[in-house]
């Protein structure tokens, strides 16, 4: 009888302190499952993006203004974009890995993330979209990274994912050496809505890894809305502040 209570107690402890569990960033065994697979140091260490944000596209703020000059001056085609975290530290670790060194793993931590934000929204949206890449960078990649944090999105809240409405069309330059009126002119024209049906009067949300300046969105959103999208959010993953970073 002692033995198999010490054989149950084993394996309850197993469960709740799993060993060889390692955290995905800097590699340290967690001593419990944690939920974003990082250890306690890298979790306090993220730049989260809980400062004062514009409200409209979520850029970093200093003064007491409700939005950023960009905004104000320019009112964008989506009603709301909300980043967890600033491009910085490791969050770039992230998006990079999940980017351009094929760590795909990385989306699952990173979907988590973003599904804390989403339920913060509180916002009923009808259908999720991922960014969409254009078909030469796709087979180049391999994958887009959007789409991967729209599937694991879809596991973990059940949402309705789609990817078969919005497609890049245009091939364009890379991004991120563009200032931000280099950016809109670069992606002009360059999406377009395949299936008017599935958004005509629905409320969308666009998924995608970083917001620079919003063109990527903007651009998305002006599209789909001429389409007849009722309203069009967008959750980003991280918000470059300031900085022309990584493209698409």
């Amino acid at each position: 009888m002692k033995l198999c209570f010490n054989h149950i107690k084993d394996k309850l402890i197993n469960l709740l302190f799993p060993k060889d569990i390692k955290c995905i960033v800097c590699d340290e065994e967690l001593n419990s499952n944690k939920l974003y697979s990082l250890c306690d140091k890298c979790l306090q260490n993220l730049p989260f993006n809980s400062g004062k944000t514009c409200l409209r596209c979520d850029e970093p703020m200093v003064s007491q203004a409700n939005y950023c000059l960009n905004c104000k001056n320019h009112k964008p085609h989506y009603k709301q974009n909300k980043s967890v975290f600033i491009y910085d530290g490791i969050i770039k670790t992230f998006v990079r890995g999940l980017k351009f060194d094929n760590k795909k793993y990385y989306a699952n931590t990173m979907a988590n993330f973003i599904a804390s934000e989403y339920v913060k929204l509180k916002v009923e949206f009808d259908i999720v979209i991922p960014v969409p890449l254009h078909k030469i960078r796709l087979k180049d990649r391999g994958y887009n990274q959007a789409n991967l944090l729209c599937n694991a999105l879809k596991e973990k809240l059940k949402v309705n994912v789609d990817d078969k409405v919005l497609e890049k069309h245009t091939y364009t330059k890379a991004q991120a050496y563009l200032n931000k009126a280099e950016r809109q002119k670069n992606l002009e024209n360059s999406f377009k809505v395949i299936d008017k049906t599935k958004i005509k009067g629905k409320t969308v949300l666009l998924i995608d890894d970083v917001f620079t300046t919003g063109s990527t969105i903007n651009e998305c959103a002006k599209v789909l809305k001429s389409a007849g999208a009722k309203e069009v959010y967008s959750l980003t993953f991280a918000h470059a502040h300031n900085e022309v970073k990584d493209s698409n």
